[in-house]
């Protein structure tokens, strides 16, 4: 009988074994498997949720018990998605998939944003996170947010299920804090951006009249409004006073309002703005009109001509006066019109004229009667058409599974490779780089700013008085980081190579690098702090020369070795050896080039 136990005890733990490897086996597999319609379940609702994330090499599952994400993959209907997040300290991590379940890329999406899924992506992948401190929290502190009301929401627009038209002003409650949060409308674009010194309305505001009061109890504060038309384009920006009145342009649709003090914009918290309405602050925006609707004078016709003409200047360097009298302009449609060219379809245009401005003339109604560009000089053209085939070039080194960190590691080993420092007429312009190969710290900044821009990457320029210095900071992840192409050019520890010391990296490692410091540093366009460790211990930072893209891994030279890897350093292996040093030079259809004693080698890679 004890020996009958035995066995039949033994037999079911063996089946217990094995039960739990399938089970576990299972787990893992459901982690990534297809649960349904993106569009048909309640995102909103804990229940559809687990602890963990998606990762952004791969957009695979990864325990993280930081950090929320649904259930599984998503398929998708809809070619346009809103995104809700009613506590803007939280972000979406967005994964796409294609129909292999191959990663694509990662969005960042907060909250307002309209998410369009792109061409190749058949699934997706939603993961929760606090911007700041997420270290902090758990599962159990989303599921309060949740519990406790708070809204995160991913509505598809094209069925719509929550296709909602924005707001108008007139029925905001502006002198409740509840309707706004920290951060700015960006002066360039007017999309929502991170500043702890600033608030601004949730989300974008329509209007209903011709005419609004600025009401602001406290006089070092101002408000600002950006415009923006039908299809959410930047169109220009007000800053108003107590008293001052507003009158909207015929041609705008949506407002985006935020709030700042004039007199000391920093220092500040929503925290302290909370404390200032608690106080009695009093802001608002009051219908002058409350029966009127406004009534465009312009026609889109008219102003689609006009569009036309100034874009034609721009791109042309044309100098003569235009006459665009017939056109019935006001003032600041016309240079509304010119600063959203300069940012948009001119980008490149501006960025190629050096000392271009634009000026006009009024007849005695006010209206625009001439404009005309001045100071276009011969070089313009040739320019402009080099500045074209950088970007193309640069674009041509970019494939479509990569990630946004890798975007901007080939844009920083671009410019550094193709620019010797020295200062001359161009050196200060994105032109200095990418026309002529030559730049100072600015011009360096510049020329990445401009390629990130054409390559959707959100960069800055920061400048540091003290060291009479500049250097970007870049937006990876929903997270900031600094990067100093003209260091890495100019302080390598190999000369004429590219060097990464400086590139990713957060305030801490800036501040008290062991090579060279940073300090003293601003921004006029953003808080630029960054406090993201997630990079501290990258292996990239140690890298001397050239780091070429194929097929999903990183090439470069460790010492005498020709090596390759994942972006994250995974997966590492040895392509090929020589004696002593190599120096990576370039890929090529497939072709790796690399030079070793003064001769060529090439290897040919595997896909």
């Amino acid at each position: 009988m004890k020996k009958i136990f035995k066995e039949a005890l033994a037999f079911i733990c063996v089946i217990a074994i094995i039960v739990t490897a399938v089970v576990g086996i299972k787990t893992v597999a459901d982690n990534n498997a297809v649960l349904g319609c993106i569009d048909d379940i309640e995102v909103n609702n804990i229940d559809n949720w687990r602890s963990g994330c998606y990762s952004w090499i791969n957009g695979r599952y990864t325990t993280y018990d930081n950090r929320l994400c649904l259930n599984g993959y998503y398929s998708f209907e809809s070619d346009e998605y809103k995104v809700v997040i009613r506590d803007t300290s939280y972000q979406f991590a967005l994964r796409e998939l294609d129909k292999d379940k191959k990663f694509i890329k990662s969005v960042i999406l907060k909250n307002g944003d309209i998410y369009m899924p792109s061409e190749r992506a058949q699934y997706i992948s939603i993961t929760l996170y606090k911007v700041e401190n997420e270290k902090n929290i758990n599962y159990d502190t989303f599921k309060k947010l949740f519990d406790g009301g708070v809204e995160f929401n991913f509505y598809s627009l094209s069925k719509g299920s929550a296709k909602e038209e924005a707001e108008y002003i007139e029925d905001c409650e502006i002198d409740n804090l509840s309707s706004w949060r920290s951060g700015v409308y960006y002066y360039t674009n007017a999309v929502y951006t991170e500043n702890n010194n600033r608030i601004c309305l949730n989300d974008y505001k329509m209007f209903a009249n011709d005419e609004y009061k600025i009401t602001v109890s406290d006089n070092n504060y101002k408000i600002l409004i950006r415009e923006l038309d039908e299809d959410y384009n930047f169109l220009r920006t007000y800053t108003f006073s107590d008293g001052d009145v507003y009158k909207p342009e015929d041609d705008a649709k949506y407002i985006a309002v935020s709030l700042y003090n004039s007199s000391k914009d920093y220092g500040l918290s929503f925290a302290a703005y909370e404390q200032m309405f608690a106080n009695g602050f009093v802001v608002n925006i009051t219908a002058i009109e409350n029966d009127s609707v406004s009534v465009k004078n312009e026609s889109a016709v008219t102003f689609d001509n006009f569009y036309d003409e100034l874009k034609y200047m721009l791109e042309t360097g044309d100098m003569t006066v235009h006459d665009v009298s017939e056109y019935n302009m006001k003032f600041s449609t016309y240079y509304g019109t010119y600063q959203k060219l300069i940012t948009g379809e001119c980008y490149l245009a501006y960025n190629a004229a050096i000392n271009q401005t634009i000026t006009s003339t009024k007849n005695s109604s006010g209206k625009i009667q001439t404009v005309q560009l001045v100071n276009m000089d011969r070089d313009f053209s040739y320019r402009y058409e080099k500045l074209k085939n950088a970007v193309s070039e640069v674009k041509s080194l970019i494939t479509d599974d990569m990630s946004d960190l890798e975007k901007t590691l080939i844009i920083h080993d671009y410019v550094v490779s193709h620019t010797e420092y020295a200062d001359f007429n161009c050196s200060r312009s994105a032109t200095g780089p990418l026309v002529y190969g030559k730049a100072i710290c600015s011009g360096y900044t510049n020329a990445c700013t401009l390629l990130l821009h054409e390559v959707g990457i959100t960069a800055y320029m920061v400048n540091s008085s003290s060291l009479n210095h500049a250097w970007n900071m870049v937006e990876i992840g929903g997270k900031m980081y600094h990067f100093d192409a003209t260091w890495d050019d100019t302080r390598s520890s190999l000369s004429g190579e590219t060097d990464h010391t400086y590139f990713i990296r957060n305030d801490n490692e800036f501040k008290n690098s062991s090579k060279s410091r940073h300090y003293g540093w601003v921004s006029y366009e953003f808080n630029a702090v960054s406090d993201s460790s997630d990079y501290e211990n990258w292996f990239v930072h140690d890298i001397v020369g050239n780091m070429c893209y194929y097929d999903g891994y990183w090439y470069y030279a460790e010492e005498n070795n020709i090596v390759r890897s994942k972006i994250d350093g995974s997966d590492k292996s040895i392509v090929d050896s020589k004696s002593d040093k190599v120096i990576l030079d370039k890929i090529d259809n497939g072709v790796l080039s690399y030079s070793f004693d003064g001769q060529i080698y090439k290897v040919a890679l595997k896909n």
